[in-house]
């Protein structure tokens, strides 16, 4: 008899109106139940070759039943690649409702739905991700040499406040030409604030760059101290 084990998104035991539908499935279909298996919702979305290896190291000869659409999404999400490592490592997962494996669920659907389907959990993903990141104040650091042995620990010196989050950029010397492809790249970082690591890189151009992105900006250098929301820099 094949062991039946319940996975679920949710963070919390299931309830006993959820085990009893779960158990019933298990006797209509010759199943022993062997135990729950509970994952982060977002993992099979964003990083599906972690969620398999949870599922790979539980019991050999056994099935795994939901009764959500998590793992639907994530596999339109990853175009596919969800139920093609399910299938190199044989697990078998069925959607206890509809009394289908996951492979034939999406077996029988078409373009359009599969597309529809990861058009809206990208949405989703995209809503979620931009409300994470809301949480963090976003900063420029513009420098000149990629071989500046102390940019690094200057960057990760700002990483030591957890609200932060860095957008590094080296640019050896500015010219109007990257005016553009900078613009673009703060922007879609929603950056607000920025540190010019070298001061001979704040030409009278490059600062209106940033005026131009209504960016607070400030200088790194030994005699000036800089801080972000009250952490010194350096």
């Amino acid at each position: 008899m094949k062991k039946m084990i319940i996975l679920s998104p949710e963070e919390k035991q299931l309830s006993d109106g959820k085990k009893f539908e779960f158990l019933k499935f298990a006797k209509e279909h010759g199943l022993k139940p062997a135990g729950e298996t509970h994952y982060p919702p977002m993992l099979p979305i964003e990083m599906p070759e972690a969620f398999v290896e949870i599922l790979r190291g539980r019991f050999d000869d056994c099935v795994y039943v939901m009764d959500d659409s998590y793992l639907i999404f994530a596999n339109a999400y990853n175009d596919g690649k969800l139920v093609d490592l399910l299938e190199k490592n044989n697990i078998t997962i069925v959607h206890r409702e509809l009394e289908s494996e996951i492979k034939r669920i999406f077996d029988v659907m078409d373009d359009d739905t599969i597309q529809h389907l990861k058009r809206a959990i990208t949405g989703a993903v995209n809503e979620l991700r931009n409300e994470q990141e809301s949480q963090f104040k976003k900063v420029a650091v513009f420098y000149q040499d990629e071989n500046d042995s102390e940019i690094n620990g200057f960057i990760n010196g700002i990483y030591h406040d957890k609200d932060v989050m860095i957008c590094a950029l080296c640019i050896p010397e500015y010219d109007d030409c990257l005016k553009d492809a900078i613009k673009e790249i703060l922007e879609n970082n929603n950056v607000t604030e920025a540190i010019i690591y070298n001061k001979e890189l704040a030409t009278p151009e490059f600062l209106e760059c940033l005026d131009e992105l209504d960016l607070d900006y400030q200088y790194r250098e030994p005699d000036i101290k800089i801080s972000i929301g009250g952490m010194s820099l350096n």
